[in-house]
């Protein structure tokens, strides 16, 4: 069953209406090889710090395992963005009035419609 998102959603241009693995990594950014490449040295560090506490024996297993974590996690990660980047959605779904006061925001005229709707709909079910 495949999940249908509405285009009025889609807040950027669409580069590429169904990307493959090729077109996202040939797409990628600064901040996707930032993330790949942070999150695999992050984790590895984290597994040469936890490798000192255990026997000499399994050191290595332990750092190639929290690299390859690493290389995994930060590639879907990665991935994930630069899909959303070519599909035409970012992540400015919520537009800060300010910077202070993250409780208020200003919604996107799609959800404003809907909200407006659903809105009318309660106030008619309750005879206002």
């Amino acid at each position: 069953m495949a999940i249908e998102i509405p285009f009025e959603a889609r807040e950027g241009v669409v580069i590429d209406p169904a990307p493959t693995v090729r077109t996202c990594v040939k797409h990628f950014g600064l901040k996707e090889w930032g993330t790949w490449i942070g999150s695999a040295v992050g984790s590895y560090g984290y597994g040469y710090y936890f490798q000192q506490i255990r026997p000499r024996r399994i050191v290595a297993p332990i750092t190639v395992g929290s690299l390859t974590i690493g290389l995994l996690g930060g590639f879907q990660l990665a991935f994930t963005m630069s899909f959303s980047k070519l599909m035409g959605y970012t992540n400015k779904d919520w537009i800060y009035d300010k910077p202070t006061m993250p409780s208020t925001y200003v919604l996107p005229e799609s959800y404003k419609k809907v909200a407006e709707a659903k809105l009318a709909a309660q106030a008619a079910a309750k005879g206002l």
